[in-house]
């Protein structure tokens, strides 16, 4: 199965949205997830945290 977990606030971030999307993948085991969010530093950008890839 493909999981997408995406969020409006910034990832990777400390505390909540971040602890949450974090236990779910591990628990998640078997299936594909990806993490979106907003990218750090660079917050007009959509970043894809486990591909470290960005989108304008």
């Amino acid at each position: 199965m493909r999981i997408l977990l995406a969020t409006y606030w910034v990832v990777p971030h400390m505390g909540g949205v971040w602890n949450y999307m974090l236990q779910i993948t591990l628990e998640s085991l078997g299936h594909e997830v990806d993490l979106l969010g907003y990218g750090g530093d660079e917050r007009n950008r959509i970043h894809i945290v486990n591909e470290n890839r960005k989108i304008e």
